[in-house]
């Protein structure tokens, strides 16, 4: 396990994934991350890569040729190498290799970065195309927060909270695809989100075009407080599982969404792909601060 820490935060990374196992708060002593319950949900925070979400019977095309990848892609279960590393930063990267290339054939290096400064962790991804041709790709996060964080508060205590006044659709899901409809105006010039379990009966708030720069998790007990940075990405998830009356939530940004039902197959025809041109390179970054 990889450990960075400063005087505010101590976070834990596996190589495995390069997944963030823990974000533990040193001034409260709280636990911030979800801990891996395998019954209810059995991650801490996956990198999605080299797609976000499913693809319809997880089969898809390219150039006529077919291949087949599992929800959120390969990169949560591959071993990444470091790169580098100090006390509150490091770099862990994945190459292409003859197992990936069996579903996805092309040449890459993923690299995702994680930085401490003060009460916030930057976390940066960054796809280099190292193939011949153009490099189809979505690439997401999905971070699983505890909720509540701390005693004698409930889940109802907690609500999100955006930056500023969104007015948005809800893209609908379909048994793990996308349905093809939406929600008008879910959100109407509101910042507000209240968490119930009822919530996510008909699974996760999927959004497309935020405005706002960060979201923030919070409840009405205390000032404990989540802010997670979203500027840049075209879409935002919220989840948690549905009746399963689990104690987290998801604050996910992605670049890329699930199939739409009946969609093409064609793995660049898809929505929401990056094609990224030979030899260039790809950034995003967001991140989480502590209050």
């Amino acid at each position: 396990m990889h450990l960075l820490q400063n005087n505010v935060l101590k976070v834990s990374i596996a190589p495995k994934g390069a997944e963030i196992q823990s974000l533990f708060n040193l001034t409260n002593k709280t636990e911030y991350l979800w801990q891996a319950d395998p019954t209810i949900w059995g991650r801490h925070a996956p990198v999605l890569f080299p797609i976000v979400g499913q693809i319809e019977n997880n089969c898809y095309r390219i150039d006529g040729q077919e291949y087949h990848l599992s929800q959120h892609g390969f990169a949560r279960d591959q071993e990444f190498r470091v790169m580098a590393k100090t006390k509150t930063s490091i770099t862990l990267e994945l190459s292409s290799n003859p197992q990936t290339k069996k579903v996805y054939p092309y040449d890459f290096k993923l690299q995702i970065g994680y930085q401490l400064m003060h009460n916030q962790l930057k976390i940066n991804y960054s796809v280099q195309n190292k193939s011949t041709d153009a490099l189809p790709f979505s690439i997401g996060a999905h971070p699983g927060f505890r909720v509540p964080l701390f005693k004698n508060q409930k889940f109802e205590d907690y609500y999100f909270e955006f930056e500023k006044e969104e007015t948005l659709d809800r893209i609908l899901f379909d048994k793990g695809l996308l349905s093809g409809k939406i929600e008008t105006r879910y959100l109407d010039k509101t910042k507000i989100i209240p968490l119930s379990q009822k919530l996510f009966e008909k699974d996760a708030l999927i959004f497309k075009g935020c405005i706002s720069d960060y979201i923030v998790l919070k409840n009405h007990k205390n000032k404990g407080v989540l802010k997670v940075t979203i500027a840049g990405f075209p879409y935002l998830g919220l989840w948690s599982p549905p009746g399963k009356n689990a104690s987290f939530v998801c604050i996910e940004p992605w670049y890329g969404i699930a199939d739409t039902r009946g969609a093409a197959k064609d793995f660049k025809d898809k929505e929401g792909r990056i094609h990224l041109n030979k030899n260039d390179r790809f950034d995003c970054s967001y991140g989480f601060e502590v209050e």
